[in-house]
């Protein structure tokens, strides 16, 4: 049972994980360095080969998107993934309207006369506003120059 868990694992986070990539493809590489700021990256050893945006739900810990585009990654053959940018993304305003579900209208609300002395007049029940929210982070992937221009033929 666990094992199936371990499978299936994989495939419940990529429903919830959008990973898109724009750039070059080369064979699989085994290790891919990781950095999290552009000054880290030594401009003379790499050429910068494709770029990644991964949008996730806010369930995700950062770890766990970490190692989603780690191996994403690898299978592009990118030598070095930097992060160069992470926030939240509001994209999806919605409104839970009270009179929606059935709710009596203000002025169709029964109070005893108690009531309204204390609280004043009848208002409407609470309509509720939320923001759905992703993170969004940009990552950079890079080949050592040398492989490049190995495997380009230069």
């Amino acid at each position: 049972m666990k094992k199936l868990l371990f499978l299936l694992l994989p495939f419940l986070f990529a429903g919830c994980m959008n990973i898109d990539y724009v750039g070059k493809k080369f064979a699989p590489t085994e290790n891919v360095r990781y950095v999290e700021n552009t000054d880290q990256v030594p401009m003379d050893d790499y050429t910068l080969i494709g770029r990644f945006t991964v949008k996730a739900r806010p369930m995700y810990h950062p770890y766990d998107v970490e190692e989603a585009i780690l191996e994403e990654a690898r299978e592009y053959g990118g030598d070095l993934l930097c992060l160069t940018k992470s926030g939240i993304d509001s994209f999806s305003v919605y409104t839970t309207n009270s009179q929606e579900f059935g709710a009596p209208k203000a002025e169709d609300r029964k109070i005893s006369a108690e009531e309204k002395e204390k609280f004043g007049s009848i208002s409407p029940l609470s309509s509720r506003s939320a923001v759905k929210q992703r993170q969004v982070f940009h990552y950079l992937l890079y080949k050592k120059t040398d492989e490049l221009n190995r495997l380009l033929g230069y």
